[in-house]
């Protein structure tokens, strides 16, 4: 159940700065970014949980009032933007841009070629 192939991701991903010669900065940054990424999903997902997946919200314990589900994840986002900035706006280029956005386009692209077999999954242990 290890997600072996998102460990080596970041694994080459972080290791790229180093074997190329960049400074530790940039590991940081890299790391900034996944951080972010993770931070942004579930932000994301409890913006759109009510109309999303109805059920899991009728069925939760702790239920925030529908104003605040899609105020607060906007207040995350916002402070995780003005981090990300904070965090790019001294080291970031063209250069950075571009590699950011390819990695951004593999990780989704990964996530889309992925959705079947995690579908399958789901499917199976729900017949289970």
């Amino acid at each position: 159940g290890t997600p072996y192939i998102l460990l080596t991701l970041f694994y080459v991903v972080g290791m790229l700065p180093i074997v190329t010669g960049l400074t530790l900065n940039y590991v940081t940054i890299l790391g900034n970014v996944v951080g972010i990424v993770f931070g942004i999903i579930p932000a994301l997902a409890l913006f759109n949980l009510n109309t999303r997946n109805p059920a899991a919200y009728a069925a939760a314990p702790f239920k925030l009032p529908v104003p605040a589900m899609k105020t607060l994840p906007l207040v995350a986002l916002a402070i995780y933007a003005y981090g990300a900035y904070l965090s790019f706006v001294d080291y970031i280029s063209t250069e950075h841009l571009i590699a950011f956005a390819v990695y951004a386009a593999l990780a989704l692209g990964y996530a889309h070629w992925r959705q079947p077999h995690v579908l399958e999954i789901r499917s199976q242990q729900s017949r289970q």
